[in-house]
């Protein structure tokens, strides 16, 4: 007994992977759906981040060059302020990132809504 499978027959069709690289229209088309302002709002909070760490990095290279170059560790300021200081920025850098995961984890999930209603909506 001789069992051919045709074409209507198949439930699963063959898979043609894709090769080439994401097109800006697609990158386009989830931030559309992620909405305008959470991109934005990403990015900014991201470039605040970056900022308060750069900071934070520039802080304790003056704190370090301040205490190297002073006679008896007595500097200008004492070393609760520069401690304060660098706190200070650690936390913001908290806070700016906290918010930034936040503002994208919105819009991943706000994308992934927009995009499969209307995946499914075409079906």
């Amino acid at each position: 007994m001789s069992s051919t499978i045709t074409k209507e027959d198949q439930l699963i069709e063959a898979e043609n992977p894709e090769t080439s690289s994401v097109k800006a229209s697609v990158y386009l088309d989830y931030f559309r759906a992620a909405s305008w302002p959470l991109v934005f709002g990403t990015v900014c909070l991201h470039f605040i981040f970056q900022s308060f760490s750069v900071g934070t990095n520039l802080w304790l290279s003056e704190w370090t060059s301040n205490n190297a170059t002073s006679s008896n560790s007595t500097s200008t300021y004492g070393q609760t302020f520069y401690l304060s200081v660098y706190g200070g920025l650690g936390f913001c850098q908290a806070i700016a990132i906290l918010f930034a995961s936040l503002v994208m984890a919105m819009g991943t999930v706000k994308s992934s809504r927009v995009l499969h209603f209307q995946t499914s909506s075409e079906y």
